[in-house]
């Protein structure tokens, strides 16, 4: 018979079960059972039968040719009751979104999915997009087909790979069998197998170091931990799907990330980097920071497992003054011959501010139009000293020539004694920032609220006005 009239009979059959239920399905399962891809079970994750929803072989979206990725496979088909002996069936296999291998023949690829072997009538036909043959069924009554595939190979659309398998009779048409086609099961799927991971810590300054140095027993406080590139992987359920592949064979590792290349988004004048336990020596000149031998394997681990990378800042040999702000790290990496690196967007990383209390005073003069303030701060302890009192410009009237005086500048004020005081008047703010005729100002005192008191004092035209501001408060201070 030819294979012209074959498709007619089963058009033909196809019609007389129209409107019955769907017979046909492709089974999945543990061991011999189950349909296979690369060698690895399509395990159902819910439901049984056509209502299994199954797990399927995963390449990872980074493989770079997965239409050149050639991946065995057996896929079995089976109906909802026994096929009836010595009866020809038609059998069709339907791809989509990836190709068949076409070399061989047919026959030899075919077994009885249950009951006894098979027997192939034809060596059928082999396209890309198409398997058909046609089977007669001997003793034992079969319940369905095993085609096993020489290679299936997804397409670079990284769409998943389904296929349906469709038995029809080409004889007895009374025997109870429906003629339609199964439901589309994948058999390979595509997954992002890379991700940057950081969670964000937010240290501050030590209070008992001039701003200088972070508080602890150690030099140093983390702005990031969990930190570094995690591979997807392992799931709760143990089908194909909780593996990402690279080919048709091989499992990705943390060995696939290559290498890579932070680029720190923040000041780091003041700090030098610390990725892990190991100080990057080049964060004084620079952002970008290069993942050498020993802190790469901080940022990759196994597929399935968070990275424990940390990120952090450490005092420079001769310890400055810190910057106040906010970090964010842009990952770079490569990957393993065979991979392209996804692009990571930055991710925010932790902030750092001083410790102490921080005094906002409103409408403070250089000394513009004869105007003079004065700012009074006592330190209330008798046996701890104020150790740093830092000054900085939030939005001043006028910049000097040089542009030197912005919102972000400091100026460091020196210390308070204990049972002390620091006066700080409109001429030692101008001689700290230059001319900036008028501005709200920040003061930053390293010391414990409750231990301050802050007064201040507005002289202009010879009117003098005083305000005063108890101890502990850290809000407004007035110039009524």
């Amino acid at each position: 018979m030819s294979m012209k009239k074959i498709l007619m009979a089963a058009v033909a059959v196809t019609a007389l079960t129209a409107g019955t239920a769907n017979a046909v399905s492709i089974t999945t399962g543990a061991g011999a059972a189950g349909s296979t891809v690369g060698g690895v079970t399509l395990n159902p994750t819910a439901g049984a039968g056509v209502t299994a929803v199954y797990d399927p072989y995963t390449l990872a979206n980074e493989v770079t040719t997965p239409a050149t990725t050639t991946i065995p496979a057996v896929i079995r088909s089976s109906t909802t009751s026994a096929l009836t002996n010595a009866t020809q069936y038609l059998v069709t296999y339907n791809i989509t979104n990836g190709t068949f291998i076409t070399a061989g023949t047919v026959p030899g690829d075919i077994a009885a999915n249950g009951g006894t072997a098979i027997v192939a009538n034809s060596n059928g036909t082999v396209s890309t997009s198409q398997i058909q043959f046609v089977v007669t069924t001997g003793a034992g009554d079969p319940t369905g087909f095993v085609w096993t595939t020489r290679g299936i190979r997804p397409l670079s659309t990284k769409l998943p790979v389904s296929v349906t398998t469709s038995i029809a009779l080409m004889s007895s048409p009374t025997v109870n069998l429906d003629g339609g086609t199964s439901a589309a099961i994948t058999l390979i799927d595509f997954r992002d197998a890379f991700t940057f991971t950081a969670t964000a810590a937010n240290p501050t300054l030590s209070i008992a170091s001039g701003f200088k140095k972070f508080a602890g027993a150690v030099d140093y406080a983390d702005v990031a931990t969990a930190m570094g590139v995690k591979i997807a992987g392992a799931v709760a359920t143990s089908g194909a799907g909780d593996v990402i592949y690279k080919d048709g064979a091989t499992a990705l590792t943390a060995a696939d990330v290559a290498t890579a290349v932070l680029t720190i988004t923040g000041d780091l004048t003041a700090m030098n980097g610390r990725l892990g336990t190991a100080q990057l020596a080049d964060a004084s000149t620079t952002n970008v920071f290069t993942a050498d031998g020993t802190n790469l394997p901080l940022l990759r681990a196994a597929p399935g497992v968070t990275p424990t990378a940390t990120f952090g800042l450490v005092a420079k040999t001769v310890p400055l003054v810190g910057v106040e702000g906010g970090y964010s790290v842009t990952p770079v990496i490569t990957l393993a011959t065979g991979l392209t690196a996804p692009t990571f967007a930055a991710t925010k990383l932790g902030s750092v501010s001083f410790e102490g209390t921080a005094l906002y005073v409103p409408w403070v003069s250089d000394g513009v139009n004869g105007t003079n303030n004065v700012i009074r701060i006592g330190n209330k302890s008798t046996s701890t000293a104020v150790t740093s009192v830092k000054a900085s410009l939030l939005n001043p009237t006028v910049k000097t020539t040089s542009g030197t005086v912005a919102s972000t500048a400091t100026c460091e004020l020196g210390t308070i004694a204990a049972s002390g005081e620091m006066v700080i008047n409109s001429a030692a703010l101008k001689t700290c920032f230059g001319s900036f005729a008028r501005s709200d100002v920040r003061l930053t005192v390293q010391g414990a609220a409750a231990d301050l008191t802050v007064k201040m004092r507005s002289s202009t035209a010879g009117v003098t006005t005083e305000n005063l501001v108890g101890s502990g408060v850290t809000a407004l201070i007035g110039n009524n």
